[in-house]
């Protein structure tokens, strides 16, 4: 099968475990997969694992939190957000880890009111009872570096 990539470049893969390099990549290099791993049996393209577990959250976000959902996702695509919908995962409702940004950095009023437990030698603080509201505030907080799902 071909690697196809969106300025036109392409590498051919023939051997699983076989390295294939891009024109213009100066270095580095993407390992090939077994075709049964990349194409279905009509030869179309397989969604990536990612790619799969996205329609996922994003079913999960809609169901969930309504409006704020597209809020939510777009923060998931960029990877401050990362939630573990229940009924896939096991992500437990309303439970959210979350890293600062900076020591000093002072979290926003949208942990104003929610249990928080400090969890020193992880540099995280876990939050219970966050609702909607409270997890579209934390997501676009200067302050939260990395926001995931219990």
């Amino acid at each position: 099968y071909q690697i196809h990539l969106d300025d036109g470049t392409h590498s051919r893969c023939t051997t699983a475990g076989d390295f294939v390099t891009f024109p213009g990549w100066g270095t580095g290099s993407v390992a090939c997969d077994d075709r049964a791993q990349v194409c279905d049996a009509d030869l179309q393209v397989i969604p990536a694992f990612e790619e799969q577990r996205r329609v996922k959250v994003k079913k999960h976000l809609d169901e969930a939190h309504g409006a704020a959902a597209a809020t939510l996702l777009s923060k998931f695509d960029g990877g401050k957000f990362n939630p573990h919908p229940p009924a896939e995962e096991g992500g437990l409702p309303g439970k959210y880890f979350v890293r600062k940004s900076g020591e000093s950095c002072k979290l926003g009023l949208w942990k104003d009111g929610l249990k928080e437990v400090k969890l020193n030698k992880l540099s995280l603080t876990s939050f219970h009872d966050v609702g909607t509201l409270q997890l579209e505030s934390a997501v676009q907080d200067a302050c939260v570096s990395v926001i995931e799902q219990d």
